[in-house]
């Protein structure tokens, strides 16, 4: 979907249509809804907790898929995409409890294996309390950075009609934070690949 495309969207169904949005894309419509934020358009702390809300949400219930998954057909297939053998669980738990953290945002932006993560979260049996918290900080870092990112460039246009009549600046700026993005999330994913989580 084309930004402008999301921009029309948004606008017109304003905050009923930003969850379903960002299950689809939420890094771009993060970005985007930081900018209308600044135009006017979005109570830019309740835009930022929808976001909040819909990536904890969507957290556990990736983590209680795990939990509930146990020795079952659908963990072998989840081992098998992030290359994690039966043997390594061990290993996996004992680096959530190390570097929980740390985990939590590799796994977190990983694009492509993010869901996997943090399922083995919740087979390995991660601490419910420790797991969301993690989530929760990294949540806050990943959104916060761009929805103020998106809030900053908002401001380089008086209106919605500057941001359209100036939309070949405004793609580039957003396909430049959105590649970003994903260069880095297919970094830290081929790295955690390499690693083994």
């Amino acid at each position: 979907m084309q930004a402008s495309s999301f921009i029309a969207l948004i606008l017109a169904y304003r905050y009923w249509i930003l969850i379903p949005l960002t299950i689809i894309e939420g890094p771009i419509v993060g970005f985007i809804a930081g900018a209308l934020s600044r135009l006017g358009y979005f109570n830019p702390f309740f835009a930022f907790s929808i976001f909040i809300f819909r990536d904890i949400v969507v957290d556990a219930l990736w983590y209680f898929a795990g939990v509930q998954g146990g020795k079952t057909r659908f963990s072998a297939w989840l081992l098998s995409k992030i290359h994690i053998s039966d043997e390594q669980m061990a290993s996996v738990r004992a680096l959530w409890d190390a570097h929980g953290l740390r985990t939590m945002f590799i796994g977190k932006i990983s694009y492509g294996i993010a869901e996997f993560y943090l399922a083995v979260a919740g087979m390995v049996k991660v601490p419910y309390k420790m797991y969301f918290r993690n989530a929760l900080i990294v949540a806050l870092i990943q959104y916060g950075g761009l929805f103020v990112f998106g809030y900053i460039v908002g401001g380089a246009f008086s209106s919605v009609q500057g941001v359209l009549s100036n939309i070949i600046f405004a793609v580039a700026v957003l396909a430049l934070v959105v590649t970003s993005y994903y260069i880095f999330a297919y970094y830290l994913r081929q790295r955690a690949l390499r690693r083994k989580i």
